[in-house]
């Protein structure tokens, strides 16, 4: 994979990280990125961020959303859909787009999802990619820990908080 703008930036990021590992780093960017938005969002229609039924027990909404849902969402949207389109020598803007349309669409509970989706759905899809071409072997591993630690956060924050 040849150098791009994206893998530029991720790698000064890294170079420039004080030690701070790159996964924290992004971790934290897509965080600063879709909360404060899902805030303005919910302050004008809560119903817009609910995803799971109200009568959904914890564990199981901390089983599916924490555990389950990114491990599977990382094999299927960044793995599989990555790696079969750079094996047809698709192009990186058109992988990055293919992989994070897929990834929001996924998350089609109402417009506002599909839209921070979108967003994550980028990082995660760009990390990985960044990731492969600097040949590191635990690429799904960190994407997967991104996007758990993403959604740790959220459900902490909106199921067990009810901020």
């Amino acid at each position: 994979m040849k150098d791009n703008i994206i893998n530029s930036f991720y790698a000064k990021l890294e170079r420039n990280s004080y030690s701070i590992p790159l996964f924290l780093i992004l971790s934290i960017l897509d965080v600063f990125i879709n909360f404060p938005l899902s805030f303005i969002f919910g302050y004008f229609n809560s119903d817009l961020l609910i995803s799971f039924d109200a009568e959904t027990p914890l564990g199981e909404i901390f089983f599916y959303s924490v555990l389950i849902g990114p491990l599977f969402e990382t094999f299927v949207f960044q793995y599989l859909i990555i790696n079969v389109l750079l094996f047809f020598k698709f192009k990186y803007v058109l992988i990055l787009l293919i992989s994070s349309v897929c990834f929001a669409l996924d998350h089609s509970y109402n417009l506002v999802y599909v839209a921070f989706a979108f967003i994550s759905g980028l990082f995660y899809a760009s990390y990985y990619m960044y990731l492969k071409s600097i040949n590191y072997k635990k690429a799904f591993l960190n994407v997967w820990c991104i996007h758990l630690l993403y959604n740790l956060l959220v459900f902490i924050l909106s199921d067990l908080l009810k901020f």
